[in-house]
């Protein structure tokens, strides 16, 4: 069987930040598909030759778990190839998630790596599999949600230029999921705008607002906006006014 290519890529992202806990959720859905030991490991071998000597731990962190892993018998309950997530946000109703990503948005986030760390690291968190019931849908750009809420829509810009960045809007594209339900309100205005003020974002101009209320966050956007975001959504107290 062969590796999924976004699978692979997304292995590739995770080794070059280190990221463990990615790691072992990419090789645990890589087993669970069937894929025998030897073809992964040659394509880690493959990926070990475009990067630099010091990533040598954390290769040898991935190969370890690779010997681990294929040792192990697969988990026939967990499904194959998708990131399934179950939750009860509504009383007993249960409604499955599957964290997609395409190889046209694993492109475009591709281009932040060099040029926009903070926002790439950002989108990256975003497409992992640790953080459940953080889950986004792409095709080019992605609509953002925290269990079968939506959130907002995240779009990349100014891909042309040397320096690109995205935005957020509370208004999502065509449409979302199916079992969903727009709740921006959770996120925008008031929530983005405090963590936007608290790093003083629209006296530096970094972030920029739309009539529309699109927040472009620009390339000077630092690391601790994206945070602030990240540390919300894991927060499952933010949300509890619509689950009870």
């Amino acid at each position: 069987m062969a590796l999924n290519s976004d699978l692979l890529l997304r292995l590739g992202f995770a080794i070059g930040v280190g990221a463990k806990e990615t790691i072992r959720s990419i090789l645990r859905m890589v087993r669970e598909d069937g894929l025998s030991r030897a073809t992964i490991q040659e394509k880690v071998r493959l990926l070990k030759k475009e990067v630099p000597d010091n990533f040598e731990r954390i290769f040898a962190y991935a190969e370890g778990l690779i010997d681990a892993m294929w040792e192990e018998p697969a988990d026939p309950l967990r499904p194959a190839k998708e990131n399934k997530r179950e939750s009860k946000p509504d009383g007993n109703h249960q409604i499955s998630f599957c964290n997609k990503v395409t190889p046209e948005f694993s492109k475009r986030m591709e281009k932040l790596r060099a040029s926009n760390q903070p926002a790439f690291e950002f989108l990256f968190w975003l497409t992992g599999v640790e953080s459940k019931g953080i889950w986004i849908s792409t095709a080019i750009n992605a609509h953002l949600y925290r269990n079968n809420y939506f959130l907002a829509y995240l779009q990349f810009q100014n891909l042309s230029h040397p320096v690109p960045y995205i935005s957020m809007s509370p208004r999502y594209n065509v449409s979302i999921v199916g079992g969903t339900s727009d709740e921006h309100e959770f996120l925008f205005p008031v929530t983005i705008n405090k963590m936007i003020e608290a790093l003083n974002g629209f006296q530096k101009k970094w972030a920029k607002k739309t009539d529309t209320g699109v927040i472009h966050l620009l390339p000077e956007t630092p690391k601790d906006f994206f945070e602030a975001i990240m540390t919300f959504l894991k927060d499952e107290r933010n949300f509890a006014s619509h689950s009870s």
